[in-house]
Parts: structure tokens; C-alpha cells; sequence
């Protein structure tokens, strides 16, 4: 039986052994703090390459060494079944994290000749390119939302971090950065990326207007770094309010509702949130606000642990759940001229105390909330702008594709009638690509092949993501 494993993390591949090699039945792939993968593999059909870590839990990429099939390859994760009716192909996956020998590296990606992810340019760039901008703006446009908008705006999408969680699903795709990497799903008959996702919501406000500006900065330097950089060199324009998402965020929300109701209150700064229960708040943003009626934000923090944090938090009008900050955020003329100005004062009051850079949440979120109820930020004739909070409809969804798991629960949900909101084909597509098992296939290839593989070897695989490479 041929086993390949290599590994992505360590600087070394990781020790693993291997019991009963000469042996044609049972054969355990073990690391040092025990069994990983017990596997068997009488027909010599598969490779398997570890790119798990002890953080993250046991995961595999399991490619095929029939020559008919080259090129499928499938995410085997914790819960994932691969095995056949005879016995003689069998994978069942431990509970044990994998060992790692010495210390896990990470790579960062440096711009030092100034160049950059052309993966990511052509992601945003082929949202106008290939007519996925016309077919939102022409089909999926709410016009009696958007005709009530009343100002022009501009939208900004970090889009230079690492994308740690995600790796899973960037080395299943050959590298392919989050939120470049690809959706399981199609719009106007093109493959669609995550950050195009973020731009159709951008584009359902009817405001999103061909071309894109990049601002080329390092990476792992903060998720607000690029941000207040665009301000400070006058990338990002101070003139007009601006929607500030995150690329990793996922959902069908509307966000000209988040712009009028921005709007119809005058706020300084409109964060969208969403109610969630007392045990994921600590994970989140902890949002406290003066009442159901106004939604000012009295206090904000981020990743509550004490408890007296979370009972301030709790609503008794919603079960006792919480507000969470989620994105995305409507940020007024007046907040981006006040950021701009106090960073180009004095950039290191923006950057964490803990060591992770310039944090968007913690250096610029939470002390506006002081600045707003204080009464500092002002109109221009005067008037004070409050920080205020939208709270998502029932009939939308809103995730966070951080990890493998939430893009796996999110596309199943869609598979299963969640995400009403989203465009048509959209739904369509994703539902096409996920299977009665809940296998996920990035395009109907993987599918294909998946099945014809299954015939004809007689196998019952589960919960896995497939990904044909052309």
C-alpha cells in the first residue's frame, strides 16, 4: 500500500509511523500521541496527504491513483465516511490530535517588490468583467429599497490576512486565497469566489459603480492596518459615508436596509448585529445598547469572558440573548475624517496592546462608542451622530466562513432552504452541488467523477468536500 504523507505546517514533515506495512489488511497511519487513521487499502486506490495540525484536528486530502479520476480531490474531515461494501477500502478517522515534532511554522506573505495577490485582483475584477455586476444590479436590485437611498457610497473589503482557519479549503483548492477561493456555486454561468458574494451585496444597494483601488500592504498586520492606511494616503475618500465588510462574511442580509436605517437616524456609525446565545458571545463582540426603540451602543466588548460582562449583555425581550457586532458597518463622513485625523496623529494609539496589530473591533469600534456618547462626533451643523446598532431580519442569514466547518454548515444550510435572500441562481447552484450524503462539490465535474467513482468501486463516502483541479 502506498501512503503518501506530507505535511503543511511543521518546518520538517511530521514523525508518523506506520504499524503492519508488509500486512494487506488493517494498517494504522499513528503519530505520537496515538491512532490517526486506520486504513485499508487492498486495491492501492488511493494517496493521502496530512494537513492537519493539533490546533485544528485530523484532516486529509485524499487524492486517487486511478489514472481516470486524476485530478478529484476530496476533504476528509472528522465526520467524512470512505469505504466500499466489500471491505477491502476503509477509512475511519480518530478522535486523537495529531503530534507535531517541534514547533508549527507559518508562512506570511511579503510584498517587498511591491506585488500582489493576482488571484485576488482577478476575483474582484471578474465581478465586472464577466457580467456578474449587470445581472445583480439589473435582476436582483430591490428598487423601492434603493431608490430611497439619499447619498452615494463608497465600500471597503479586507481582503490581505492569512486566512488561518480557512486552510483546509485554500490547500484542498491548490492555494487559492480566502476570499478569492471558490464557491460552490455560479452566477451569470461564471464560478463564483467568496469576496464576489460580499460584492452582490454590495451591488443589490444599486451604489456599487465599476473599478476597484487596491491598497498594497503587508499582510498579518491587523484587520483595520490596510484600512487606516487607505484613509491616512487618501485612497479611501473622507467625502462620502462608506460600507465597511468583512470578505469573509456570508449571507443573503440586504444591505440597503442597512444604509437607509443608517440614514433615517443620522447615525455616526451603524454596525449590523445579530442576537446569539451567551455561550458564543464570548467568541464575538458583546454589544450592550440604551434600548430596543433608539439601538445606541452604550458599551462594546470584544470577546467577553466575565460573566458579569455577559449578564450586562443579555436582552430579556429576546430569551436573554445577546447583540452581537457582525458587519457590515456604515461609517458616515464624519467618523472616516475623525479615524483619518487621529491616525495620521499618532498611528501607534490604533495599534492592539496585545500584540495583534491594528485591530478593527478593538481600535476603532470600541473607542467610538465613548466618542459617540460623549457627544464628540458632530454634523456640520452641530448635531451629535450616535453609534448605533441594526439588527438582522428573521428572514435573513448571516455566517462567518472563518473554518472549513462553517462553510461546510453554511452551503448545507443553503442546500436545505436556508439563505432565502440570496439570488436565484445562486441557491440553485450550491443546492446542485451539495449531495443526499452532504458531500460539497466546487463544480459539476467533482460531482461527476465522485459518482462514477462511487459505481464503480462500490463506495459509500459522506460528508466530504471535492474539488476537480483541470
Amino acid at each position: 500500500m502506498k501512503i503518501n504523507l506530507t505535511s503543511v505546517y511543521p518546518a520538517k514533515p511530521a514523525k508518523i509511523g506506520f504499524k503492519s506495512q508488509e500486512q494487506e489488511n488493517s494498517k494504522d497511519v499513528k503519530g505520537e500521541k496515538g491512532e490517526l487513521l486506520k486504513v485499508v487499502d487492498k486495491k492501492n486506490l488511493i494517496s493521502i496527504e496530512n494537513i492537519s495540525d493539533k490546533k485544528v484536528g485530523s484532516k486529509f486530502l485524499i487524492t486517487f491513483n486511478d489514472p481516470k479520476y486524476k485530478g478529484l480531490t476530496i476533504l476528509f474531515k472528522p465526520e467524512s465516511k470512505l469505504s466500499d461494501s466489500n471491505g477491502s477500502l476503509k477509512l475511519n478517522l480518530s478522535k486523537e490530535d495529531i503530534a507535531f515534532t517541534g514547533k508549527i511554522y507559518g508562512s506570511i506573505r511579503k510584498n517587498e517588490d511591491s506585488t500582489i495577490d493576482t488571484k485576488m485582483v482577478n476575483a474582484y475584477k471578474s465581478f465586472w468583467l464577466t457580467g456578474m455586476h449587470d445581472k445583480v444590479q439589473s435582476e436582483y436590485c430591490d428598487k423601492n429599497l434603493t431608490s430611497r437611498i439619499k447619498d452615494d457610497y463608497n465600500f471597503f473589503i479586507p481582503s490581505d490576512g492569512d486566512g488561518t482557519r480557512y486552510k483546509d479549503i485554500t490547500k484542498l483548492q491548490g492555494g487559492i486565497t480566502k476570499p478569492a477561493s471558490y464557491l460552490p456555486s455560479t452566477l451569470n454561468g461564471q464560478q463564483m469566489s467568496l469576496v464576489q458574494s460580499v460584492l452582490t451585496n454590495f451591488a443589490k444597494t444599486g451604489k456599487l459603480t465599476e473599478g476597484v483601488d487596491f491598497i498594497n500592504v503587508k499582510p498579518a498586520q491587523g484587520s483595520a492596518y490596510a484600512f487606516l492606511e487607505g484613509l491616512a494616503d487618501g485612497t479611501i475618500s473622507t467625502d462620502k459615508p462608506l460600507v465597511f465588510s468583512w470578505g469573509d462574511n456570508f449571507s443573503d442580509i440586504d444591505v440597503s436596509k442597512l444604509i437607509l436605517e443608517h440614514e433615517k437616524k443620522k447615525s455616526g456609525i451603524t454596525v449590523l448585529s445579530i442576537l446569539t446565545d451567551s455561550e458564543r458571545i464570548k467568541s464575538l463582540g458583546a454589544i450592550e445598547v440604551d434600548n430596543l426603540d433608539n439601538l445606541n451602543i452604550n458599551w462594546f466588548k470584544e470577546k467577553p469572558t466575565d460573566e458579569a460582562e455577559i449578564d450586562r449583555v443579555k436582552i430579556p425581550e429576546f430569551d436573554n440573548k445577546c447583540l452581537t457586532s457582525v458587519g457590515p458597518y456604515v461609517l458616515s463622513p464624519e467618523a472616516l475624517k475623525m479615524i483619518k485625523e487621529k491616525y495620521i496623529q499618532n498611528p501607534s494609539s490604533f495599534n492592539s496592546p496585545d500584540g495583534k496589530g491594528f485591530d478593527f473591533s478593538k481600535m476603532i469600534l470600541t473607542p467610538f462608542v465613548d466618542i459617540c456618547n460623549n457627544d464628540e462626533l458632530l454634523d456640520g451643523e452641530g448635531n451629535p451622530l450616535k453609534m448605533r446598532v441594526k439588527i438582522i431580519e428573521n428572514n435573513e442569514t448571516w455566517s462567518d466562513l472563518g473554518s472549513e466547518k462553517d462553510f461546510s454548515d453554511a452551503m448545507i444550510s443553503i442546500a436545505k432552504g436556508s439563505y432565502s435572500g440570496l439570488p436565484e441562481e445562486i441557491k440553485t447552484s450550491i443546492t446542485n452541488n451539495v449531495d443526499k450524503d452532504n458531500n460539497i462539490f466546487f463544480d459539476k465535474d467533482a460531482k461527476v467523477m465522485l459518482e462514477e467513482l462511487k459505481s464503480e468501486y462500490g463506495l459509500d463516502i459522506k460528508n466530504t468536500i471535492c474539488y476537480f483541479k483541470k
